[in-house]
């Protein structure tokens, strides 16, 4: 599917980008497939179909060609211990006291406002 010249590197690093390759690929696919409204009434329409020119003889494959291997790959990358786990990382931000304390009486100062009127 991809040219040989992805699969440089330790044989750890040639899943992980083959993933990117691939994702990259499917972007660009799906990109051109669903949506070329890049800006309101500014619409572009595909003419023909997508042509490499590096390397020589590469054709992108079709999209359901992509996701397919985006969905092995990724599963590989998985089974290899290669995303965080749990893959979701939940971040919760905590405003510093300068921040809150402001807030408070900026509120306060407008429910002052509010009954003055």
């Amino acid at each position: 599917m991809f040219p040989r010249s992805i699969d440089r590197g330790p044989i750890e690093a040639r899943v992980t980008t083959r993933l990117l390759a691939a994702l990259a690929l499917f972007k660009v696919r799906r990109f051109l497939s669903t949506g070329l409204r890049l800006r309101t009434a500014c619409d572009l329409q595909v003419k023909g179909d997508l042509t490499v020119t590096r390397p020589e003889g590469f054709a992108v494959p079709s999209e359901a060609e992509l996701l397919a291997e985006c969905t092995r790959l990724i599963a590989s990358c998985k089974n290899e211990g290669l995303f965080a786990d749990p893959p979701v990382t939940e971040v919760v931000w905590v405003p510093s006291e300068k921040k809150a304390k402001k807030k408070e009486r900026e509120a306060a100062d407008q429910g002052i406002a509010e009954e003055d009127e």
